[in-house]
C-alpha cells in the first residue's frame, strides 16, 4: 500500500484473505493425495485474482480512471471518545459487512469471545471457516486441521468435527481447553458493492459452476491513529 501511495506506477489490486487457500486443494503424486500449503492459493483463487488483476488493469488502461482498493483513510473519535468513526475511499458503494461469503471474524480477549468483524481497537500498549483451518487451544500451538464428519445416524446426523491431536504438538490432555477455529490467516468482513462481471467461475466446491464476485474487499490494516 505504501509503494502504492509513492509511486504513480503501482497499484494494489486487491487483499486475499477472501481467495481459497491452497491448504484446501490437493492433487496426486505416486498415488498419493498431497495438499497444499497455506501460503499458496488454490487453483480458483489463482484464478479469481487474476479476474481482479483484469478488471482493474482494464479500468487504468482502458477506462483511464484512478485506482485505489477498498482502503481507510481516517480514524476520528466522537462523542466525547466513545465513537471512532472511520473514513474509508471505496470503489463502489455501498459498504458491506458480509457474514454470508465470510464467517464473521471473531477475537478472543480479556472480556470473551467477540465477533469484531475483523475490527480491533487497541491502546497504546496494544492490548487487545473454511474446510482446512487451524485449531487454537489455550496454550497450544496451533493445530491444522480438515473437517471430517461422522457417518450419518450418528449423533442423529449432526455434523461433527473429528480432530485427532495424538500426533500434533499439543501436549497433554486437551480436555476443558477452550478452542476455536481460525482461518489460515486474518481477514475481516468489510467488502463494497462492485456488481463487475467475472468471465470464469468456480471449478470446485459448492460454488462450483458460479461466477467469481468480484467485490474489493478491505485492504488489512493496523496503526490507524484515531484523532480527536
Amino acid at each position: 500500500m505504501a509503494a502504492a501511495d509513492n509511486d504513480p506506477l503501482i497499484h494494489l489490486v486487491s487483499a486475499t484473505y477472501y481467495l481459497p487457500s491452497a491448504v484446501n486443494g490437493y492433487y496426486w503424486i505416486e498415488k498419493k493425495k498431497r495438499y497444499g500449503h497455506d501460503v499458496h492459493l488454490a487453483a480458483d483463487g489463482q484464478r479469481w485474482l487474476g479476474e481482479q488483476f483484469a478488471k482493474v488493469l482494464w479500468q487504468i488502461n482502458v477506462d483511464k480512471k484512478e485506482w485505489q482498493p477498498l482502503r481507510p483513510l481516517s480514524a476520528t473519535a466522537e462523542d466525547a471518545g466513545k465513537t471512532i468513526r472511520i473514513a474509508f475511499h471505496v470503489p463502489v458503494p455501498p459498504l458491506v459487512l458480509d457474514q454470508d461469503f465470510l464467517p464473521a471474524q471473531r477475537s478472543i480477549g480479556n472480556q470473551g469471545d467477540s465477533a469484531l468483524l475483523g475490527f480491533e481497537v487497541l491502546d497504546q500498549q496494544d492490548v487487545a471457516q473454511e474446510g482446512a483451518f487451524y485449531l487454537a487451544c489455550d496454550n497450544q500451538p496451533r493445530l491444522l486441521v480438515r473437517a471430517t464428519q461422522l457417518p450419518a445416524g450418528q449423533l442423529q446426523g449432526e455434523p461433527v468435527l473429528s480432530v485427532d491431536v495424538s500426533n500434533s504438538d499439543f501436549a497433554g490432555n486437551v480436555t476443558g481447553l477452550h478452542c476455536r477455529g481460525e482461518r489460515t490467516y486474518g481477514y475481516g468482513n468489510l467488502r463494497d458493492s462492485d456488481a463487475s462481471a467475472s468471465f470464469y467461475g468456480f471449478a470446485h466446491g459448492p460454488r462450483k459452476g458460479q461466477k467469481y464476485p468480484l467485490f474489493n474487499w478491505s485492504v488489512m490494516f493496523d496503526q490507524l491513529k484515531v484523532a480527536m
